[in-house]
């Protein structure tokens, strides 16, 4: 692979100059380990340049975000010079474990939780079968009953499923039609035998933020543990640990321009949780997880956090004011494209439906100048509708013509633009297709 110097605005500087050659390798390398040709693009939000992939308008943020930079120098380095493993004893060891223990702290600080209770693992989804499986296989459990919502994750559900050959009883409360689902409900699904609850913060496919601190006051007062995952939130809006009071808390670095393959389980320090570990072998990471901790994964996840506490206001604007502006424009008159029902959202994530066309056929039209998608990324390919729009009371017909648009940190109003007129003409291909 030929790699191209490209010039870059240096960091704090007017003029245009070249990035150091051995930073530009060390960076073009990482890129390639992770299968992504990228170009570098400026943007009001990295003092630098972020990585844009060439070809369509990507509006799919909320399935994954581009890693940043900055996160890939700090990969790089650690790969370069702290290359030890973290739970040996000896100087290279030693290195290595302080990386760890840096990027533990800058997690720690992004969610208000402890350092100690902070526990790595490789993503949202083992991070969620642990806290589930951890709680509800643990011989100290209050009971054999489990509370989820019917709009969380599939690994939450599956997850969930998976025990009730175990004996595990499982609720799953719907949500109201705006896609949020209520305490009050979840309050009377509770019983003297439940053990834990799981409700995520805001919903993937929607972006409808859950009112989980409500929730964790209710199973509090019941003596039931309280899971949320937090994976479409933490980088993206303020998330408190300490103030949701949650038990346990997952998240995912790759959804907030982090690396893919590693994420983590917030573990409340107050309730001396004694979760089952779900990987047998040398118990490394004392709350419940064994295996080598990655390194480089680490450094690049707390370079992430690092982003979010200085640029996350700002992201948060810009992302709104595309948001706001594509759904203007997607819904003016004659435009046939309506906004899914939904109650306070996250930023940047819109459910819009076109009736009478598939929307697998839409996407299917734009996808040389659109990537979005219909729902969740760990149903892609699946030829039935979202199962969360039907939870949440729309038609098949209705959950079938749905898109999930995700406008991210790095999206422009070009994209936008891009993204509008596409979904308009593939929308007309398709309807002609279908008559």
């Amino acid at each position: 692979m030929r790699v191209e110097e490209r010039r870059i605005r240096k960091k704090g500087k007017g003029q245009i100059g070249r990035s150091p050659p051995s930073k530009l390798q060390r960076r073009a390398i990482m890129v390639a380990l992770h299968g992504q040709v990228w170009s570098y693009r400026c943007t009001d939000f990295n003092e630098g340049c972020s990585l844009r992939r060439p070809g369509p308008a990507y509006l799919d943020f909320m399935a994954s975000t581009p890693v940043d930079p900055s996160v890939i120098d700090a990969m790089a380095d650690a790969m370069s010079n702290d290359w030890g493993n973290p739970h040996s004893d000896h100087a290279h060891g030693l290195q290595a474990s302080k990386i760890v223990e840096r990027s533990r702290e800058a997690l720690a600080t992004l969610l208000g939780a402890g350092e100690d209770e902070i526990l790595f693992t490789s993503g949202a989804t083992e991070a969620n079968n642990l806290a589930i499986k951890g709680v509800m296989s643990s011989a100290e459990r209050r009971g054999n009953h489990l509370v989820v919502s019917s709009i969380e994750h599939k690994c939450v559900l599956e997850a969930a499923r998976s025990l009730v050959k175990t004996g595990i009883e499982v609720t799953e409360v719907k949500p109201g039609a705006d896609c949020r689902v209520r305490a009050e409900a979840i309050a009377q699904a509770l019983r003297p035998d439940t053990a834990l609850v799981s409700v995520m913060h805001a919903n993937n496919e929607t972006g409808v933020i859950q009112p989980v601190r409500e929730i964790a006051e209710i199973c509090h007062r019941q003596g039931v543990l309280f899971h949320t995952d937090a994976a479409q939130t933490v980088g993206k809006i303020d998330v408190d640990f300490t103030y949701i009071g949650a038990d346990l808390l997952s998240f995912s670095g790759h959804k907030f321009y982090g690396p893919k393959g590693i994420g983590g389980l917030a573990v409340s320090r107050a309730e001396r949780l004694r979760l089952v570990p779900q990987l047998d072998g040398g118990g490394q990471q004392p709350l419940g997880r064994s295996g080598t901790v990655p390194v480089p994964l680490c450094a690049g996840l707390a370079a992430a956090a690092r982003l979010y506490e200085r640029h996350g206001q700002s992201a948060r604007t810009h992302i709104q004011s595309l948001q706001r502006l594509f759904e203007d424009r997607i819904t003016r008159k004659g435009c046939p494209f309506t906004i899914n029902p939904h109650a306070e959202r996250i930023p940047g994530c819109t459910s819009l439906r076109a009736e009478g066309v598939n929307a697998e056929d839409i996407l299917l039209h734009a996808r040389g100048e659109l990537s979005a998608s219909t729902g969740s990324a760990c149903n892609s390919g699946s030829i039935e509708p979202s199962y969360v729009l039907l939870a949440q009371g729309l038609s098949f017909d209705e959950a079938s013509s749905s898109v999930r648009i995700g406008i991210g940190r790095t999206t422009s109003e070009a994209d936008i633009d891009r993204a509008v007129t596409a979904l308009l003409a593939a929308y007309e291909k398709a309807y002609r297709a279908a008559a």
